[in-house]
Order: structure tokens, then sequence, then C-alpha cells
């Protein structure tokens, strides 16, 4: 069986550099704002805050690539300190249902 060749570096990028469009950021600053808003509402809004969190994360692109965040790690850091990705995922999968 003959061997493969190595990838070069350049091969090995898969995913181009996405930047964020005007309308993402416009996009992102009226999430922002909502986020802020449901994360400072307590209980009576947790639903509705992880519904949103749901949408950020699941739109193409997510919505976060607009407030200058590439990963969902970076968002969950900035915009929901103290939860894990794990967590977020979970609560983000109940949101749904």
């Amino acid at each position: 069986m003959p061997k493969k060749k190595a990838a070069s570096p350049r091969e090995a990028i898969t995913e181009p550099l996405r930047r964020a469009s005007a309308a993402q950021k416009k996009e992102w600053a009226r999430t922002e704002k909502e986020l802020v808003r449901l994360r400072s509402g307590g209980a009576a809004l947790f639903d509705e805050l992880w519904e949103t969190v749901h949408e950020v994360m699941s739109s193409d692109p997510p919505r976060y690539l607009g407030g200058g965040m590439r990963t969902a790690k970076d968002f969950i850091a900035k915009m929901l300190p103290g939860e894990d990705k794990r967590c977020v995922l979970s609560a983000r999968s109940r949101a749904t249902r």
C-alpha cells in the first residue's frame, strides 16, 4: 500500500477565516443587549435566556461572530461567565424541546 504524502500546513486549514459583515455586527449589538437584559432578569427569564443562547449558537454563521468572538468557547466566556461549554450545550438542547 503506497504511503500518503503529508499535508502541507496550508492544506490543513479546513475552514476559512470568517469576518463579520456590518449586518452581522448590527444583529450582534441587538442580541448582546438582549442577553444582558435576560441575564439580569433572574429565574423569571431563565427559559428565554437559553432559547436566545440556542439561537445565537445555532445560526449559520453563528451570531457571536458579529461580536468579534471566533468560537463558542469565546462566546460563553464573555457572555455567560461562570458557565462551562458542557452546561451551555446541555441547557441549549433542553431549550429547543
